[in-house]
């Protein structure tokens, strides 16, 4: 498994511009094609992205929205995973941003189809880090409480994205460790290992 931005791809202020190298894209293709291994791509970015500069690699699996959307390797379709929760929050998520985006210069909305994400990469980096903060307060306090979400904020709370500079919100059942559990129970991750077993050594 390996996310995109930030270790296939460098962190960038404008996330549609995350795009893969050619050489990243050769790279993640060996891997795929080797019937010892099963590979799975980890992104924030949606489905229609990941398709357009990655559905080229035979075999890939491919998770979009933090597992919100799945495509295991050698499939065709895409798995909805939040087809059956209530996602009514996003509207509420969407007007907080609202008002951090109207009092924010530089920072802007992004809904997806299943979370809402909050950039302030190209805004003051102190006022927006104190905007972010002022934000997650308002979100644990109005939103958090009440519905099945959870958030990664840049203002020091999450490691990992203290350097990208946003604050996103989506559905908590779909957390990087839960993914990762779902793709090591599934029959494809199962067969690999299989396979991986019949090539080693005998004790």
């Amino acid at each position: 498994m390996s996310c995109l931005q930030g270790t296939l791809t460098p962190i960038v202020k404008v996330p549609s511009q995350a795009v893969p190298t050619d050489r990243t894209r050769a790279a993640i293709r060996n891997l795929a094609q080797d019937p010892k291994n099963v590979v799975w791509l980890i992104s924030g970015r949606d489905g229609a992205f990941l398709e357009e500069h990655w559905g080229m690699v035979p075999n890939l699996g491919m998770s979009a929205e933090h597992g919100s959307f799945i495509k295991a390797p050698g499939s065709d379709e895409w798995v909805n995973m939040t087809e059956s929760l209530d996602m009514s929050w996003m509207s509420e998520v969407e007007e907080i941003f609202k008002y951090y985006t109207e009092r924010t210069t530089g920072s802007t909305i992004e809904m997806k189809k299943a979370s809402v994400t909050w950039h302030y990469r190209q805004a003051d980096p102190v006022f927006g880090e104190f905007q972010s903060k002022q934000c997650l307060d308002l979100l644990e306090s109005s939103v958090a409480p009440r519905r099945p979400i959870e958030g990664k904020f840049a203002a020091g709370l999450t490691v990992t994205y203290i350097s990208s500079r946003h604050s996103s919100v989506r559905v908590r059942s779909l957390s990087y460790g839960r993914q990762k559990e779902h793709r090591m129970s599934s029959p494809c991750y199962q067969q690999g290992r299989n396979r991986q077993a019949n090539h080693l050594p005998e004790p």
